[in-house]
């Protein structure tokens, strides 16, 4: 047992399907993560958007905007669940949010990508 557990964690960090997975006849799936849409630039009190491809095509994922003034804690930036490998976040930028460059994160599975959204007045 002890050698095909080190034969996948070889073949996994090579990046290659693992004996285990090719044996069920099954590749090995790959996470992948990729941002496909941020409604950049928007004004304050208006929606903003992040919508991503995900794999798994139903990965947990999250999601962090920070401004200039901190974390952004609005409705609609809850921990989501990818649907046919799909994921999207809408919510309502403050009126008082601080105009620039906010900084996104989204987390799905191992994967982490940085975007940003501009924030008008």
């Amino acid at each position: 047992m002890r050698r095909v557990a080190v034969t996948c964690a070889i073949a996994a960090g090579l990046g290659v399907a693992s004996p285990v997975a090719q044996a069920h006849g099954k590749p090995a799936q790959r996470d992948s993560l990729r941002i496909l849409l941020v409604t950049s630039p928007a004004a304050r009190g208006s929606m903003a958007s992040v919508f991503a491809q995900v794999s798994p095509r139903n990965a947990s994922c999250l999601i962090s905007v920070l401004t200039k003034s901190g974390p952004v804690a609005a409705t609609g930036l809850e921990q989501k669940r990818a649907v046919k490998g799909f994921v999207r976040w809408t919510w309502t930028i403050g009126p008082q949010s601080p105009a620039g460059n906010a900084r996104i994160f989204v987390e799905c599975g191992t994967k982490i990508v940085k975007t940003k959204l501009k924030i008008t007045p």
